[in-house]
């Protein structure tokens, strides 16, 4: 293998670029409460783009000791923070979608998933550096708000802008070289092309 130079890197840096983390745009999908009318895409300030962890145990059989994998992946939740607008609008549409899940007006009872996850998605978009095409996105399935942060009012902070921090759950993610398969392709192909 060649030695590492300067002008390699620099070549992949004039060719490719460095991706920025200010450049990005959400978009909720079957959000089931409220209008769509795209409050949440437009306010949020920060999100993440979610990594994933393969469950090992332990190979215990004679020799070498392996982890191996098993199961499905498991996946974190997401943090997204949004800009509050005067009415507390974000603020509102996220408790009523968790107030959906379990209501606490007409006695804790738990909603069906299928009614305030199952078609609800959130995609994530990373912009190239002109802000506009598309470097990376990734897809979020079966979302919903697990938690929202509470929002501390204080009569000495000044000139500033509250924000209400959304802890989001979902059930796996899709990117732009993943994506899910059914299970008849998967027995008809053997395994998923990724």
């Amino acid at each position: 293998m060649p030695g590492f130079t300067i002008s390699e890197f620099a070549g992949k840096l004039s060719t490719f670029g460095l991706a920025s983390p200010n450049k990005f745009k959400v978009e909720f999908q079957g959000i089931p409460v409220g209008l769509n009318n795209r409050q949440l895409d437009f306010m949020c300030e920060q999100v993440d783009i979610a990594g994933r962890s393969v469950q090992s145990i332990m190979n215990l059989e004679y020799g070498i000791r392996r982890e191996v994998a098993y199961n499905a992946p498991a996946y974190n939740p997401l943090s997204l923070t949004f800009l509050c607008t005067g009415e507390f609008t974000e603020k509102r549409i996220l408790d009523r979608w968790n107030n959906l899940i379990v209501d606490s007006v007409n006695g804790f009872n738990v909603e069906y998933y299928d009614t305030y996850a199952k078609g609800c998605s959130l995609t994530v978009t990373s912009l190239k550096p002109d802000g506009t095409t598309k470097a990376f996105s990734i897809t979020y399935r079966e979302v919903y708000p697990k938690s929202i942060s509470s929002i501390q009012l204080n009569h000495s902070t000044q000139n500033t802008t509250l924000r209400v921090t959304a802890e989001i759950q979902y059930a796996f993610f899709e990117t732009d070289d993943i994506r899910a398969t059914t299970s008849s392709q998967l027995n008809s192909q053997g395994r998923a092309n990724l």
